[in-house]
């Protein structure tokens, strides 16, 4: 048995708080480090070695198949055009400050959805549109409720992305996705 000291301790309390989780976290593969997969540790038998001997094998379960790559970004006003790489469509947050207007919309201009906002805007409010999670938020409080019933939310596939908006400076942060 090996006395466990303050680094080895505390070492364990951090690995064990990511690999005891019922939420799938980030692995990274050592011979993949560009990407990461969605995962969850499929058997915790394994860790008794690890904290007692400092290495095991261990086996995940990756809930989604797709492999994200690192976080990226682009800044735009009524039109954007900008690269998304991958495999397999990614899935955007749009984040944009709308002029003073009643309404404020996104169209993906290679497939026609969109997604519009029909809320009071002054030009100060910060609209967030989440197209994973299908949320939208206004200075960081739901707004759900304002998103029309014909918008669509979006994906981003492969290749070049063409954006229009309403109006205001738009940034799209999204993360290159392989099958």
């Amino acid at each position: 048995l090996m006395r466990p000291t303050a680094d080895r301790a505390g070492n364990i309390r951090e690995l064990a708080a990511v690999l005891l989780s019922d939420e799938p976290k980030r692995l990274v593969l050592d011979g993949d480090p560009e990407r990461s997969y969605m995962a969850v540790l499929s058997d915790d038998s394994a860790l008794d070695s690890l904290w007692r001997h400092g290495g095991c094998e261990l086996t995940f379960t990756c809930p989604d198949p797709v492999a994200y790559g690192r976080r990226r970004r682009a800044t735009f006003g009524s039109e954007g055009r900008f690269r998304v790489g991958g495999t397999y469509p990614a899935r955007g947050v749009l984040e944009v400050v709308p002029a003073s207007g009643s309404a404020w919309q996104v169209t993906n201009v290679n497939t026609g959805r969109f997604v519009r906002v029909e809320a009071a805007f002054n030009g100060s409010r910060r609209l967030r549109i989440d197209m994973r999670a299908q949320r939208c938020t206004i200075d960081g409080a739901a707004a759900d409720g304002y998103v029309t019933l014909a918008s669509d939310y979006f994906d981003l596939p492969p290749g070049e992305a063409h954006l229009s908006t309403t109006n205001g400076s738009s940034t799209m942060t999204w993360e290159d996705r392989w099958l």
